[in-house]
């Protein structure tokens, strides 16, 4: 992972980050950075959002507004900001630190945890 990854033709690049579960070890979380170009600046992606582990390989395809309500239910992305971005995925790459929340801070390559 943290690699920018080709999605298709005239899909642009794709750069996933892990978070893990504090207390499993496990994904909890996959954020997805999406970008014009391979060497596009970090902080000028077009849309990042997080994916559950079910989610990670669902792609821009799914149409929500013809899923039914189960499906519906499963399906969770959330957008993140810039703000959000650059505090925990975007800033220069530096050995993941605690914060006082309990949760490090992803960078491209490597995992966080979240509180268990």
């Amino acid at each position: 992972m943290g690699k920018r990854q080709k999605l298709g033709p005239k899909k642009g690049f794709m750069q996933e980050y892990e978070i893990l579960d504090k207390r499993t070890k496990r994904p909890f979380r996959y954020a997805h950075f999406h970008y014009e170009n391979l060497d596009t600046q970090p902080e000028r992606y077009t849309t990042a959002h997080l994916k559950t582990p079910a989610q990670r390989r669902l792609g821009g395809a799914f149409d929500e507004r013809a899923a039914t309500p189960e499906q519906t239910r499963d399906i969770y992305r959330s957008k993140i900001g810039p703000q959000l971005a650059t505090s925990l995925f975007l800033s220069p790459l530096t050995p993941a630190t605690s914060s006082s929340s309990g949760t490090s801070s992803p960078k491209p390559g490597s995992s966080t945890s979240t509180p268990g």
